[in-house]
């Protein structure tokens, strides 16, 4: 999962990055390959999960149950399965909404969440980016939940610990990080 200095140094090197930043992009920059960077920037942008209830029983396509996360995304409830994507939130451009790995993590949070209440015997991810995955994993490690198609990382499991290192320790470790030697 990119860090928000990859995120942000994508944005500045990305045309479409720059682009949204209202940055000026010289003709030739557009004609150019497609870089890696460009293809982060857009990816973190274009956040979406599907998954289903590992012993699902599908018997047809339902009507989708909509529910708004306070995020302002809309996860589709299917009852079998469950989707979500910023959609056109992602360009809404509220306040006090955060970035969007802050807003895929709590719309992952709150899937998790939903999977647990509805009786699920685990999440099987069928697709997704990346960065909700990890989110996603994440909430259900929390839950002692089970949770297939995904397999972390060393970096992304170590992520996890320094994350779970820093909310136990809580407020001491923000005074400590305010401290001066």
């Amino acid at each position: 999962m990119p860090t928000q200095s990859d995120l942000n140094a994508a944005a500045l090197t990305s045309v479409w990055g720059r682009r949204s930043l209202d940055l000026p992009v010289e003709l030739l920059d557009i004609t150019r390959d497609i870089t890696r960077e460009d293809i982060a920037f857009l990816t973190n942008r274009s956040v979406y999960i599907q998954v289903i209830n590992s012993k699902a029983v599908l018997s047809g396509m339902t009507e989708p149950l909509l529910v708004t996360t306070e995020e302002g995304w809309t996860i589709h409830d299917y009852g079998e399965a469950m989707s979500v994507s910023p959609g056109e939130s992602l360009f809404e451009g509220e306040e006090g909404k955060g970035t969007v790995v802050n807003q895929a993590v709590g719309v992952a949070h709150k899937m998790v969440a939903m999977a647990i209440e509805k009786g699920w015997a685990g999440i099987e991810m069928i697709a997704g980016v990346r960065l909700i995955q990890w989110a996603m994993w994440n909430a259900a490690q929390d839950q002692q939940f089970e949770i297939f198609g995904f397999e972390p990382t060393t970096e992304e499991k170590k992520r996890r610990d320094r994350i779970k290192a820093l909310t136990k320790t809580g407020s001491q470790t923000q005074e400590d990080s305010l401290k001066r030697d």
